[in-house]
C-alpha cells in the first residue's frame, strides 16, 4: 500500500491499525496537504457486518458537524477496499498523551474534558450513541485541541428509529472493556448514559494515571464494571480534593439512572470543583 496513489492521494506511511481498518498518511497531491486515509482490512470485506460498521463510520461523521469531531473529506464506500479520508493529526491521541505523562494538569483536564462532552451532546442530540468512547479515539491537534473520532460502532438512538436493538447484533458486548458501561458489557440495550459512563471512566484515568478496573483480561474488566465497587480516586493521587470522589461515585454509578444525565453535565462539575483547586496535578500513587 506504501507509495500507492489512489485517486489524488499518494499513500506514504503506515500510521493506525485497528480491528477493521487501518489508517495510513497520505498527501493529496493536488492541494499538497496530508490527509488520513482509512482502509478497511481486505479480510472484512468477506464480513458484511465489519463492511456495515465501516461505512457506517463516514455516514455518522458525515452527518455530524461539530468543531470537536474528526471531520472527514472524502468516503469511496466502492473502491477495493472501501477507504474514509479524514483529517490528519500528527500530534496523536490522547492514549498516546496519558502513556507519555499518565497525569494532566487539572486546567488540561478541563480543557478536553469540555471539548469531548461537548462533541458527545452534539451527537446524542443528533441521536447517535458512540459506544467507544476511549482515549484511543481522542486525537489531538498541536494546540491541545481535542477531536472525537471513530464511530464505526456507533449506534441511533430508539428516538431516532424506535425498531432498532441497541445490543450488539451478535447478542454480544462491543467496545473496549477498560472504558464500558456495566450495561454494555453485558450486552443489554443502552442509552446516551453509556457514553456519560465511558467519559468518566476517561476523566477517572486522567486523574489518577490508570483506568478505574484493571485485570487480567477483559472479561474480568467487564465484571469489575458490572459488580465491584466503585474505586475513589483520591487514594491514587495526593492532589485531588476529596469532593472529587462522589463525582466519581456518579460518573461510574452502575445504574444509568444514578449517573449525569449528560455529558456537559458532568464537564460542568467538575470544572466547578477542580476550578476550586490548584491548576496542577499530583503524583499517582
Amino acid at each position: 500500500m506504501i507509495a500507492t496513489t489512489i485517486g489524488p492521494y499518494l499513500i506514504t506511511e503506515e500510521i493506525g491499525r485497528g480491528g477493521i481498518a487501518t489508517v495510513y498518511r497520505a498527501l493529496h497531491t493536488t492541494t499538497d496537504r496530508l490527509v488520513a486515509i482509512k482502509f478497511i482490512h481486505r479480510w472484512g470485506l468477506t464480513d458484511p457486518k465489519a463492511v456495515e460498521r465501516f461505512v457506517r463510520d463516514a455516514r455518522l461523521i458525515a452527518r455530524l458537524e461539530h468543531p470537536h469531531i474528526l471531520p472527514i473529506y472524502d468516503f469511496d464506500p466502492h473502491h477495493d477496499p472501501p477507504y474514509i479520508v479524514m483529517r490528519y493529526l500528527p500530534t496523536g491521541t490522547l492514549k498516546d498523551v496519558l502513556a507519555r505523562r499518565r497525569l494532566l494538569p487539572f486546567y488540561e483536564i478541563i480543557y478536553l474534558t469540555s471539548q469531548i462532552a461537548a462533541a458527545l451532546d452534539y451527537a446524542h442530540q443528533h441521536d447517535v450513541i458512540h459506544r467507544s468512547v476511549q482515549p484511543s479515539n481522542i486525537l489531538l491537534d498541536a494546540e491541545g485541541n481535542a477531536y472525537l473520532s471513530d464511530f464505526g460502532i456507533a449506534r441511533l438512538t430508539e428516538r431516532s428509529d424506535p425498531s432498532i436493538n441497541l445490543a450488539d447484533d451478535s447478542g454480544g458486548f462491543i467496545g473496549t472493556a477498560d472504558y464500558m458501561a456495566p450495561e454494555q458489557g453485558i450486552g443489554l440495550p443502552v442509552d446516551c448514559r453509556a457514553d456519560v459512563y465511558a467519559l468518566g471512566a476517561m476523566v477517572y484515568e486522567m486523574l489518577t494515571g490508570r483506568p478505574p478496573y484493571t485485570a487480567e483480561t477483559p472479561v474480568e474488566v467487564i465484571l469489575q464494571h458490572v459488580s465491584a465497587a466503585i474505586p475513589d480516586a483520591t487514594p491514587f493521587n495526593s492532589a485531588l480534593p476529596a469532593a472529587l470522589d462522589p463525582l466519581v461515585a456518579r460518573m461510574l454509578a452502575k445504574q444509568p439512572r444514578d449517573r449525569y444525565e449528560s455529558p456537559l453535565e458532568l464537564s460542568r462539575e467538575l470544572t466547578q470543583l477542580l476550578r476550586g483547586t490548584n491548576h496542577t496535578n499530583g503524583t499517582a500513587r
